[in-house]
């Protein structure tokens, strides 16, 4: 089995939100900021995942010393007439006390698809020109969507949802395609939102015990546990450059970090892959967050 070169990459809306359904702390405070960041560092993590639109996630690592070691992917927001790529980008940098950064993904990528879509990728394209940012690129939630970008522009990131759940990027080629074509990519919603690692899930996914029985019996067969199964498919896709994970402590990280370097003998393990294909599922109630109840039953 081929494997890629991935690595972790930190994802930090908790920093500046209460986000997640498996979230009980809440947004993470300045103090555990500084103790993440301190973890990540150790961990050997070098890379950190932000957004305009992640409350004050960027302004409370701008204030952190230790963020300037990492390297920073940033998300801009729905781009209007009066909030142009500049703009949001500028605001961005302000936040986080940076000349510039790694990557730049447009968190709107729908937009590109637009009446503006050509004018959005040239303006995106002349911040990579410009030097503020390295690469350019867009956050993704279909396939569909991805396969129309691919079609019409040349970027050089892509971010888009995928697990032992949601395997529609792979299934489809997607991934393949992106490598083909030298573009890097970053999962995001490897724990689908924690959902996956959930000892009591919410009462409205009794509906898909099937689904989550074959995922818990598939960690008994490698006698291993549900973190580092869910992180182990990221090693064995083509084009992987980042698995975003998100925690609210260092010790959340440290236990990521762990099961990470676990999954490397995991995956060597013969018909690995196959048996990851085996628990995709295909119910865009269970696999798309947007889709979940606001509330329990």
């Amino acid at each position: 089995m081929a494997f890629n070169s991935a690595t972790l990459a930190l994802g930090t809306v908790q920093f500046g939100l209460d986000y997640g359904i498996s979230n009980s702390q809440g947004q993470v405070s300045s103090a555990s900021i500084t103790a993440i960041l301190q973890q990540a560092q150790n961990s050997d993590i070098r890379w950190l995942d932000t957004a305009y639109l992640y409350g004050s996630a960027e302004a409370n690592l701008g204030e952190q010393p230790l963020a300037q070691q990492f390297s920073i992917i940033t998300k801009l927001p729905e781009l209007t007439e009066g909030l142009h790529a500049r703009s949001a980008l500028s605001c961005s940098l302000t936040r986080l006390q940076r000349p510039q950064v790694d990557t730049v993904l447009l968190h709107r990528p729908e937009q590109l698809l637009g009446e503006r879509g050509r004018q959005i990728y040239a303006d995106l394209n002349s911040l990579r020109l410009e030097g503020l940012c390295r690469r350019i690129g867009v956050s993704v939630y279909t396939p569909a969507e991805l396969t129309a970008i691919l079609q019409q522009f040349d970027i050089d990131v892509v971010q888009l949802p995928l697990n032992v759940f949601d395997q529609r990027f792979y299934q489809q080629g997607l991934l393949q395609r992106c490598q083909d074509l030298g573009i890097s990519v970053h999962i995001r919603s490897l724990f689908l939102q924690g959902l996956l690692l959930m000892p009591e899930r919410p009462a409205w996914c009794s509906a898909y015990q099937t689904a989550f029985a074959k995922f818990e019996q598939y960690c008994e067969h490698y006698q291993t546990d549900k973190l580092t199964l869910a992180l182990a498919i990221l090693r064995v896709l083509p084009a992987v450059e980042l698995g975003v994970v998100g925690c609210t402590s260092a010790q959340e990280l440290l236990q990521i970090s762990e099961a990470w370097q676990q999954s490397a003998d995991l995956v060597s393990l013969p018909d690995f892959l196959q048996k990851i294909q085996e628990l995709a599922q295909t119910d865009d109630n269970l696999i798309s967050p947007v889709r979940w109840p606001k509330k329990a039953p």
